[in-house]
């Protein structure tokens, strides 16, 4: 492997930093990042609308891109039928999303904003299978980490964006390895994690600029442990609830970025960076305009009963007034969420993390097991100055 100066200088950096490791960590004892086995909720909230009380039968639009709410005026609706036809017309010729059956005169139509064609239960069971996660992490003779974990590490993000039903064909980016290796070994030298840091003495200016660029473009994470760093980290990305990041979970929106292309990961000890800030990707578009997690179809490995849902915009969209109405097909309870009234945790972040606008609930109380299935409806969402109607069927496996 051929290294430049920068590579050289990162090396003796590294070095460096293993040998003031023990010293850095020693009795360093950051706040929890991991809320796996915390518990959130204890009570559970009681069925308060029926499915066929919501403004529309969610059950019954099963990934529909035109639904049909209760007579509205005539002229509207007109005016909107016809900006409806040209819209569908061209969503056939995309051939991204199916259509329901035209309205009468006296009904006006909302979109349900959903384009992305989900992945059913044997294609994501099947996606799992040719991307197969290792446990653990290797490293190379100049602590990079090995191809095998770099795999791993790839088919991870690859799997956990294919769930979301985002384009799941990110690679690696070599250009990027040594900041996310620099970002790492600065944040087990100075024993915190931070995307602003300060430079500390030993390390050269050119390496703490290779390392502070890392930190301020990439997903950074702390795991109290380093036998599985790598996936311990993508698993706190993922989740995104505790305290300090519930209410914008941008390491999750990062990750889910539709346009993501490229990525690279550093790990040293207990230490792991992921770059993020990538454009590169062909597949993305405006299919991928919405992006929900948990997406339509999640195993039940992919996500824990105390982390946030969310649903993440991209585009002309207004979700200052967004409510949102979860039901449980099987478990009898249904979850309400608005501004200053909601059965658990309701945010609204309209910062640029990846998508630049994102709805995030916590339902309280919740028990998610396999073979639930939960309808999700978002109203009160504008495009363009319109009304537009997101909702979506999870079905845990």
């Amino acid at each position: 492997m051929k290294l430049g100066r920068a590579g050289i200088c990162l090396l003796l950096c590294l070095a460096l930093a293993m040998a003031l490791f023990a010293c850095a960590y020693r009795g360093y004892e950051p706040e929890p990042i991991d809320n796996e086995t915390k518990q959130h909720f204890t009570t559970p909230v009681r069925l308060m609308v029926e499915i066929e009380d919501l403004p529309m039968p969610v059950s019954q639009v099963e990934y529909t891109q035109w639904i049909t709410p209760p007579p509205q005026n005539t002229q509207q609706a007109t005016q909107q039928q016809a900006e409806d036809s040209t819209q569908v017309g061209n969503a056939q010729t995309n051939n991204a999303v199916q259509q329901n059956p035209p309205s009468s005169a006296m009904q006006s139509r909302y979109h349900t904003g959903i384009s992305i064609v989900p992945p059913g239960i044997a294609d994501v069971k099947a996606f799992l299978k040719a991307h197969p996660v290792q446990p653990g992490v290797g490293y190379t003779e100049d602590a990079s980490l090995d191809a095998a974990t770099r795999q791993s590490a790839l088919n991870h993000v690859n799997s956990i964006r294919y769930i979301a039903g985002v384009p799941a064909n990110v690679t690696w980016d070599g250009g990027k390895m040594f900041m996310a290796e620099a970002a790492a070994m600065l944040m087990t030298v100075t024993g915190e994690v931070n995307h602003f840091p300060k430079q500390p003495s030993g390390i050269t200016d050119d390496i703490f600029k290779i390392a502070a660029d890392g930190s301020k473009t990439s997903n950074l994470a702390y795991t109290a442990q380093s036998r599985d760093v790598v996936n311990k980290a993508l698993r706190f990305f993922l989740g995104d609830s505790d305290a300090d990041n519930i209410a914008v979970l941008g390491h999750r929106r990062w990750m889910l970025n539709p346009p993501l292309g490229k990525t690279a990961f550093g790990a040293l000890g207990a230490y792991c960076a992921m770059t993020v800030r990538d454009k590169s990707n062909a597949q993305a578009g405006a299919a991928h305009s919405v992006v929900m997690f948990p997406g339509q179809v999640t195993p039940l490995s992919f996500f824990e009963n105390g982390w946030a849902w969310s649903v993440s915009f991209t585009g002309e969209y207004n979700i200052n007034n967004a409510k949102v109405i979860m039901v449980s097909r099987s478990g009898g309870y249904a979850w309400e969420f608005a501004k200053g009234s909601a059965n658990g945790e309701f945010y609204i972040n309209n910062e640029a993390y990846g998508m630049p606008r994102c709805v995030i609930f916590r339902p309280r109380g919740i028990n998610v097991q396999a073979g639930d299935i939960f309808d999700v409806q978002l109203s009160g969402i504008k495009k363009n100055g319109a009304d537009w109607l997101v909702q979506y069927t999870v079905q845990f496996i």
